[in-house]
């Protein structure tokens, strides 16, 4: 077990909570960029662990990862479902959110608009399932030796969306997002590779902090063209190259838990649980809130009830599982 991934896992899954909860102002904004390195650092985990695996451990991570995508999408259906039941316009809703072209922007995008983090999970089940055929076909190599052309085409693709100001999902082509990161971790398995994990702790925080910096700048400084997205690559290399070092070292255990055991949990269901739970409870309670403080205490707040909430439905789902049968 590598700590050290499954606290990044954490970091990363809270930065998820703030980018889709945001902070006020600028600061939002630069809150927002920075944590777009989480999903490629996800996506680079599976990577990392299907070097060398054959094609039926792929198939089972596939179904695995389909199944988690199942759930997760009926849990934000029901949850949309409720809502709009509520407000007494739920045949308005289906009818914009469920058209002719649904299927394609899921396919294509990965893009359900009533549950935008589902993105990820559909991309990962593409993922897989084009691994699955590339492992079973022997091309792993093959496939490898595309990375510098995924990369290139990522970072293109990202520059010219977000300075062109259309749709962020128009990245998500499984190609484009997904295997491109997927690839690049399974590099770092390899013996091409074993330089960069060489380098010293200074070395690789200086790489990532310097793809921090690319990656912000436009953004801090308001530059028309957003190149930010050219910093991913170094950034995370560099996060994922520090935490392959001495793996058996912790950090911080309960993060290290939350990264192991939780992460998921609150990525599925951060804007479910943490959109305005405590305003609506004050609400309810006629009890005066801040506004403006409390857009900055928002995202916080955010992380930590649906922390609670993954916390509780983790220890609740492990208690069914140890519950014996009533016959037994």
């Amino acid at each position: 077990m590598n700590r050290k991934l499954n606290f990044l896992k954490a970091i990363s899954c809270f930065m998820v909570v703030m980018a889709h909860i945001r902070f006020p102002g600028l600061f939002g904004e630069i809150v927002w960029k920075a944590a777009s390195y989480a999903i490629p650092v996800f996506l680079m985990i599976s990577g990392y662990f299907s070097y060398g695996e054959k094609n039926d451990t792929i198939k089972r991570r596939l179904k695995h990862i389909a199944f988690i995508f199942l759930w997760a999408y009926a849990s934000h259906f029901i949850f949309g479902v409720t809502k709009h039941l509520i407000k007494h316009d739920l045949l308005t809703w289906l009818a914009e959110e469920f058209t002719w072209k649904s299927p394609f922007d899921y396919l294509l995008w990965g893009h359900v608009s009533f549950a935008d983090p589902l993105w990820y999970l559909i991309i990962m089940v593409e993922v897989y399932a084009f691994w699955y055929f590339v492992v079973r076909a022997g091309k792993e190599r093959f496939v490898l030796g595309l990375l510098p052309f995924l990369l290139v085409t990522y970072v293109g693709v990202a520059v010219f969306i977000e300075t062109t100001d259309r749709p962020w999902y128009y990245c998500n082509l499984f190609f484009v997002r997904g295997l491109s990161f997927f690839l690049l971790a399974y590099f770092l398995r390899t013996e091409e590779a074993k330089k960069l994990l060489q380098w010293k702790r200074y070395q690789l925080i200086l790489l990532t902090v310097l793809g921090f910096i690319i990656l912000l700048t436009p953004t801090v400084f308001g530059l028309p063209i957003k190149f930010g997205d050219a910093g991913l690559i170094p950034c995370v290399l560099g996060l994922f190259a520090l935490a392959l070092q001495k793996p058996e070292k912790g950090i911080c255990r309960p993060l290290e838990f939350i990264g192991d055991k939780l992460s998921l949990y609150i990525y599925v269901f951060h804007v479910i649980i943490g959109g305005n739970p405590i305003l609506k409870i004050c609400n309810f309670l006629h009890v005066s809130v801040n506004e403006e403080i409390y857009a900055w205490l928002r995202p916080v707040l955010a992380v930590i009830t649906t922390t609670i909430f993954s916390l509780v439905l983790y220890y609740a789902i492990e208690a069914l599982k140890k519950r014996k049968p009533l016959h037994a």
